[in-house]
């Protein structure tokens, strides 16, 4: 996700916010016909003394887009750290599980004061490789499914695992919520 998130934010920096903005294909498209005609495709339009500012528009408008979608995004550690337990994520090689995972279950150890590091380490220093040997193919649902008999061998890993499935990607719905409310109590 994050990937996705970061490759949008750069496509339209690269786009929109430099000195000499491209607009896009289609931008660019619409706003060449429209020097001409007053038609764009099969629609038509009436000009109207605001339509100068419309390359500025363009720009503030991609810089609002870019904005809002950088802060619904935030670069967060711990969302990143939990996807030390996707199976797609793991190691190709046997050789390189050793040290794999060590920094992201050290960020969730120290984020969550209810899972114990030491024996989180221990845990995960064996089920990193039985994931590997048993679940790799898996998704994370499957996966954690698949493993959810053995919490009692690794509770803390699991409880983490756990936590992963129901923390929320964004705050949308949340701020949905206290949206409507405050419409209701305005009207």
């Amino acid at each position: 996700m994050k990937q996705l998130v970061d490759s949008f934010l750069m496509a339209i920096e690269a786009e929109y916010l430099t000195e000499l903005p491209s607009f896009g294909p289609l931008c660019t498209e619409f706003l060449k016909s429209t020097e001409q005609s007053d038609t764009f495709k099969t629609i038509t339009f009436q000009r109207n003394h605001r339509d100068i500012h419309l390359k500025k528009r363009a720009v503030q408008c991609a810089q609002l887009i870019h904005d809002n979608i950088r802060d619904r995004f935030p670069d967060n550690k711990i969302f990143e750290a939990f996807s030390v337990f996707e199976p797609s994520n793991f190691p190709s090689s046997v050789a390189d599980l050793p040290r794999y995972g060590e920094q992201q279950l050290g960020c969730l150890g120290d984020h969550y004061n209810l899972i114990n590091q030491e024996e989180l380490q221990v845990e995960w220093g064996i089920l990193k490789y039985l994931i590997f040997n048993n679940y790799k193919g898996l998704s994370f649902a499957d996966l954690l499914t698949a493993i959810i008999s053995r919490k009692d061998q690794f509770p803390n890993a699991i409880s983490l695992m756990e936590i992963s499935r129901i923390l929320p990607v964004s705050s949308v719905e949340c701020e949905r919520v206290f949206q409507g409310r405050t419409l209701l109590r305005q009207s």
